[in-house]
């Protein structure tokens, strides 16, 4: 079985789409062998390499335009000619596509119907695009009326990251839709560092607690909600870590200095998932506040892994992983700071189901539907 995966992003990006990715085919080929997988992304890193060979992966990247700091992006002329000679050359046995809104899922149809080659797309949103900008949602929202809508219908597979994205693919048009969840390599998360050396590298103290947020840096991620919610936290000194970068960081850099936060909020910009690892094992709690439409956050699966406690906004499948008592309702302050506050009373998550040999495996079954 030969699967070309059609995407926005892939290695060298990092982010929850990447890791997904990465994670659930390296475990898929790990298993079984007589897959064999490449992947077509957009170049929008621009690195200028074609094709190139990484791990398990040969990776044709095309040349493409980028938009709003990359959250999205389209193949140049040039990109769209590199992916029909792509398609031209070689024999898939199906084409896998991620995430309705991108231009790429909607590529993947149309190459499906040229090529005769079934489309298994996996769907990563419960929802329709939430950012705070009017005409970027309205936008959003007729793609997924049309051209997103389009996708779901025309997909010989749908599977949904979450129970809640899979009722949201069907509400779409999806005609049925499969859960398979996100998943993380576990070994790799639940490695014992010196938790020691971390917090003197990191210049966190014995009294300060630890609280980090991992995302983009964008409105909806929400990480202004929680600087808003530390405001009137006083009853123990705290530290702030901010994993990953965009251009919401100039907005959270004033926040920052409006609430006279000194050096108790760190930006660490985009790192690698050893160094998120290392964050991860110093942090008390782990908040994901995003008001956005949400599948199942990887960043909440790599943080319950460490052995963070996780609070997490309403938002998609995040109840999935940390059960009711450690939700609350996204964009309430008030209700987030009351667990900030009590981050000691949040219960910690056991993730051992979404272990990625668990999850490829399920994907695989899936696969021998069509």
């Amino acid at each position: 079985m030969k699967i070309a995966i059609l995407t926005t992003y892939f290695h060298p990006e990092e982010n929850g789409l990447t890791r997904y990715i990465e994670g659930l085919y390296s475990a898929l080929l790990k298993n079984h062998p007589e897959i064999e997988v490449e992947v077509i992304a957009f170049d929008t890193l621009k690195t200028g390499k074609a094709d190139e060979k990484w791990g398990k992966f040969k990776i044709h990247r095309v040349k493409s335009w980028q938009f709003m700091g990359r959250t999205y992006a389209i193949p140049t002329p040039g990109g769209y000619l590199q992916i029909k000679k792509i398609f031209a050359e070689n024999q898939y046995d199906s084409i896998n596509t991620h995430t309705r809104f991108f231009f790429s899922s909607f590529l993947g149809i149309w190459f499906g119907k040229k090529y005769s080659i079934p489309v298994v797309h996996t769907e990563h949103g419960s929802g329709f695009v939430q950012n705070g900008n009017f005409w970027v949602e309205l936008i959003a929202k007729i793609y997924d009326y049309t051209l997103g809508k389009y996708t779901l219908k025309n997909s010989a597979i749908v599977c949904g990251v979450s129970q809640s994205v899979c009722a949201f693919a069907k509400r779409l048009g999806a005609k049925e839709a499969h859960t398979i969840y996100n998943g993380i390599e576990t070994d790799f998360w639940k490695k014992n560092l010196n938790a020691d050396n971390i917090r003197k590298e990191m210049g966190v103290s014995e009294e300060e607690k630890v609280f980090t947020f991992v995302g983009r840096l964008v409105p909806s991620k929400g990480c202004q909600d929680i600087l808003e919610a530390l405001r009137e936290v006083k009853a123990f000194r705290w530290k702030l870590f901010v994993v990953g970068d965009g251009a919401y960081r100039k907005n959270l850099e004033a926040l920052i200095v409006k609430n006279n936060f000194g050096g108790r909020v760190v930006f660490l910009g985009m790192c690698k998932k050893e160094k998120i690892r290392a964050v991860l094992q110093i942090t008390d709690l782990f908040i994901n506040a995003s008001f956005a439409s949400e599948g199942l956050p990887t960043t909440i699966l790599e943080a319950a892994a460490t052995g963070a406690r996780c609070v997490s906004s309403d938002m998609g499948g995040s109840v999935e992983i940390v059960g009711e008592e450690n939700v609350y309702p996204a964009r309430d302050i008030t209700t987030l700071r009351g667990k900030i506050a009590n981050y000691e009373k949040i219960k910690k998550t056991d993730i051992t189901r979404f272990d990625w040999d668990n999850i490829a495996e399920k994907y695989f079954a899936v696969l021998n539907l069509m």
